[in-house]
């Protein structure tokens, strides 16, 4: 996604200067973050590879939030990653009252469910949206604070926001077993995503259990 970058009226340091404050915020939340390389951490984790699987470039427990170590070049898939991921982790340990309709293990549950060549994709397009409107709380908080123009942080909350309705998109055709690219969802100024904001609860690990997940079909 590095080509669209000049759409945006944006460049690659406008983007590492974003990574980096989101990286401090989650940090500052007590939020456990590691590099590593995936495909070999999945293995010690006795998790089956599947072709989705062995493309992921972030994943976690419920308690760490892991990126792939490899995937430093794709800034923009990076950054999704860890908001994306950072939306996910609060949804994952939030309760009852806090207005989500898939919220804590109702919610992990949906993210272990194997959901490929469904018919009825509503459970995991609302539980994705749902992490993407806590996503776009935190992204807001973060770009208040950053030391940079205002017309700078609408740029960059717009390209983060297509990048997250893109691959909701692209989530959703890969569980209909479609053949696309998540670039072939991509639209520019896309309809912003309404933001939720979830106090953060303590998570917890769930053992060997990673999400993202596609299964493979039995």
């Amino acid at each position: 996604m590095n080509n669209l970058l000049p759409q945006y009226k944006l460049n690659k340091y406008d983007l590492e200067q974003l990574y980096l404050a989101v990286l401090d915020f989650y940090k500052n939340l007590n939020i456990p973050i590691e590099e590593k390389n995936i495909k070999k951490f999945l293995q010690e984790k006795n998790i089956p590879m599947t072709e989705h699987l062995l493309a992921e470039t972030a994943i976690s427990d419920g308690q760490t939030i892991y990126l792939e170590i490899k995937n430093k070049e794709d800034l923009p898939g990076r950054l999704y990653n860890l908001i994306h991921l950072g939306g996910h982790y609060f949804q994952w340990s939030a309760k009852e009252d806090t207005g989500l309709e898939y919220y804590g293990e109702k919610a992990w549950e949906i993210g272990q469910k194997d959901y490929e060549g469904s018919s009825d994709l509503r459970d995991p397009e609302l539980y994705e949206f749902e992490a993407h409107r806590i996503s776009m709380t935190n992204l807001l908080k973060v770009l208040e604070k950053l030391d940079i123009s205002q017309e700078k942080k609408t740029d960059l909350l717009q390209f983060v926001n297509d990048n997250m309705n893109a691959d909701l998109a692209y989530i959703m055709s890969i569980y209909r077993e479609e053949n696309y690219d998540q670039k072939h969802f991509w639209k520019i100024n896309s309809k912003l995503i309404k933001p939720l904001f979830v106090n953060l609860e303590k998570p917890y690990s769930r053992g060997n259990l990673c999400v993202p997940v596609l299964k493979p079909k039995n």
